[in-house]
């Protein structure tokens, strides 16, 4: 029993009991996985796939930044899932390895808490930009007109099972967008125009 006495004295012992009790779980499925550990096989791999908001299908040419995004498109709430003996799945989880724009010249990364870009190829990738730094102009210039295709590189932590890395271009879940719309004048308005 793991409380006795006044209401507020069995509250303070109610929670320290559940705080142990919790404790001692995590600790018991820990000690599960060890032990399971050597059995598992890897289940299906994660699947990536890249995510480009519609928006931004077409963009006009310039310096931009695209917001991209993983997803995983196979395993149980975007996991990886192992078999292990006895029956057990366990989830394993996975990151990203690299990001990928097939010689398009762009660059990857990331704002930091002030604003600022920040290059950077992996885990913590969120946007593409549509331009790449010349350092004998010492300024970003913009990448030529072209359809963009953007790949991820997923792997999982392999705390049960290795699966191997997957890329979204081995699967056909690659995005795509076109950074070669320019604005021209139509009469009174304005239409959005693409070079395809």
């Amino acid at each position: 029993m793991c409380y006795h006495g006044s209401s507020q004295k069995r509250q303070r012992r109610e929670h320290q009991c559940g705080e142990r009790l919790s404790l001692s779980v995590i600790v018991f499925l820990a000690e599960i996985a060890t032990v399971q550990e050597e059995g598992c096989q890897p289940g299906p791999p994660p699947v990536p796939a890249v995510y480009i908001p519609s928006e931004y299908s077409y963009v006009r040419r310039g310096d931009n930044f695209i917001p991209i995004f993983p997803q995983i498109v196979v395993g149980e709430g975007g996991t990886d899932n192992d078999w292990c003996p006895l029956g057990f799945i366990l989830y394993d989880g996975w990151y990203v390895v690299k990001w990928d724009d097939h010689g398009a010249g762009g660059e990857f990364g990331y704002f930091d808490e002030q604003g600022r870009w920040i290059p950077h190829n992996g885990d913590r990738t969120t946007h593409y930009r549509t331009a790449y730094w010349d350092e004998s102009k010492g300024r970003y210039v913009p990448i030529g007109a072209k359809v963009v295709r953007i790949s991820v590189t997923v792997d999982d932590y392999a705390f049960y099972a290795d699966d191997q890395r997957q890329s979204s271009s081995d699967w056909g879940l690659d995005g795509y967008f076109n950074p070669s719309c320019h604005l021209k004048r139509q009469g009174k308005r304005d239409g959005a125009s693409c070079n395809l």
